[in-house]
C-alpha cells in the first residue's frame, strides 16, 4: 500500500498554521481597535497571508487530483469527494450555525434559519473551502474526460478566471469554482510537470511576492484582497503557489526528521474547522483581561488558537463516532497510509 507523500502532509502542516495566524490578525484588524501604524501592519499581514495560504491549499489538494478516464470512473471520484466532503460539511455546518445563534450578537455575522436552510448554494463562514472544493472536483473530472491534457484544463481554467473578475457571476458556486479553478489544477500540474526546486528561484519568487506586496500597497487599500473578486490580485495566488511547490519539495528529508507539522497536516481540516471559534475565543479573554498590546494578541492570540485547536481536534478524534464525521473516507485502522 502506497504511503503518504511526508512533504505534503508537511506542507499542510505549515499552511494551516498561516490559516491560524491569519484568523489571528484579520480578526485584530477587523476590530479597528488600532489606528495609524499599527492598523497599516494589521493590514499588510493580512494581505500577505490571505493571498498565501487558501491559494496553498487548493494547490495541494489539486496535486491529488486524478482525471477520470471514464464516466464509471468519473462517478467513483464523485461519489469519494462527496463522503469525504459532505459529510463533515453538513455536520459541521449544523455544528457551526449553533455556535453563532448562542454567540447572538458577539458574533459578526447574524444568522437565521434561512441561513441554513441555503448551505446548499451558499455555504456557511468557512465551509465555503469544502463547498468550492468538491465543486471544483464536479466540474474539472467532467472536463477531463473531454480534455484530456492537463495542460489545456489549465488554460481553460485561467480563462475562467479572468472571466470571473471582468464579469462576475451572483451565483456562488459559478463565481467560485471559476475564481479558485486555476489554483486547484495548478497543483495538478505541479504534479505531472514538477518545478525544479533551485534556491536562487524560490528566492527571485519571493521577491516578487514581496514587490506584487508594495505594489498592492501604493494603491491605498482599506481591505485585503477579495476572495469573490480578486481581480488582478490573483496575481498573488499565483506566485504564492509557485513559491510552495519550489519550496516545499525539498522539505522531505526535514519533514520525515521533524514531524510536528506533517503530524499537524494529517488533522489539517480538522485544524482548519476548528480554528475559528477557538481563535475568537482567545481573542475574547485577551481584550476581557485588557490585554490590548498588538504584540501580545498576536503571539498569544497565534500561541492560544494554534495549541488550543490542535488539541481541541485530538480530543474529537478520541471519539470514533467525531472522527469519522471529520473523515468519513479514513479508515483509522489505517492511519498514515494513504491521503484522501
Amino acid at each position: 500500500m502506497k504511503k503518504r507523500i511526508t512533504w505534503v502532509d508537511w506542507a499542510k502542516g505549515l499552511t494551516i498554521l498561516l490559516v491560524v495566524c491569519g484568523h489571528v490578525t484579520i480578526g485584530l484588524f477587523d476590530q479597528h481597535y488600532y489606528t495609524g501604524f499599527k492598523q497599516d501592519l494589521l493590514l499588510i499581514l493580512v494581505q500577505a497571508l490571505y493571498g498565501f495560504h487558501m491559494p496553498v491549499f487548493f494547490a495541494l489538494s489539486g496535486y491529488f487530483f486524478k482525471t477520470p478516464s471514464s464516466w464509471a470512473n468519473y462517478g467513483q471520484l464523485i461519489k469519494k469527494r462527496s463522503l469525504a466532503l459532505g459529510i463533515p460539511y453538513l455536520f459541521f455546518s449544523i455544528f457551526i450555525f449553533i455556535l453563532m445563534l448562542l454567540g447572538g450578537n458577539q458574533v459578526r455575522t447574524q444568522v437565521s434559519w434561512t441561513t441554513l436552510f441555503n448551505i446548499w448554494q451558499r455555504p456557511l463562514g468557512l465551509m465555503w473551502f469544502l463547498y468550492v472544493l468538491w465543486a471544483l472536483n464536479v466540474v474539472f473530472g467532467a472536463l477531463a474526460l473531454w480534455i484530456k491534457d492537463i495542460r489545456w484544463l489549465f488554460a481553460l481554467a485561467l480563462t475562467a478566471s479572468l472571466l470571473a473578475n471582468i464579469w462576475p457571476s451572483s451565483i456562488f458556486c459559478v463565481q467560485q469554482v471559476a475564481i479558485w479553478s486555476p489554483c486547484f489544477l495548478a497543483g495538478t500540474l505541479c504534479r505531472r510537470y514538477p518545478l525544479p526546486q533551485k534556491k536562487t528561484i524560490a528566492g527571485m519568487l519571493i521577491i516578487s511576492y514581496c514587490l506584487l506586496l508594495f505594489l498592492w500597497w501604493q494603491t491605498n487599500p482599506t481591505n485585503r484582497i477579495s476572495y469573490a473578486q480578486p481581480g488582478w490580485q490573483t496575481c498573488f495566488f499565483l506566485i504564492a503557489i509557485l513559491i510552495a511547490f519550489t519550496i516545499f519539495p525539498k522539505g522531505q528529508a526535514f519533514a520525515d526528521r521533524h514531524p510536528y507539522f506533517t503530524k499537524a497536516g494529517q488533522t489539517s481540516l480538522g485544524i482548519y474547522l476548528f480554528h475559528v471559534p477557538v481563535v475568537s475565543a482567545c481573542r475574547w479573554i485577551l481584550n476581557a483581561l485588557n490585554l490590548h498590546q498588538l504584540g501580545i494578541q498576536l503571539s498569544l492570540g497565534l500561541l492560544l488558537g494554534w495549541f488550543g485547536t490542535r488539541y481541541l481536534v485530538h480530543l474529537w478524534q478520541k471519539v470514533p463516532l467525531l472522527a469519522w464525521l471529520l473523515y468519513p473516507s479514513f479508515s483509522h485502522t489505517q492511519k498514515g497510509k494513504l491521503h484522501d
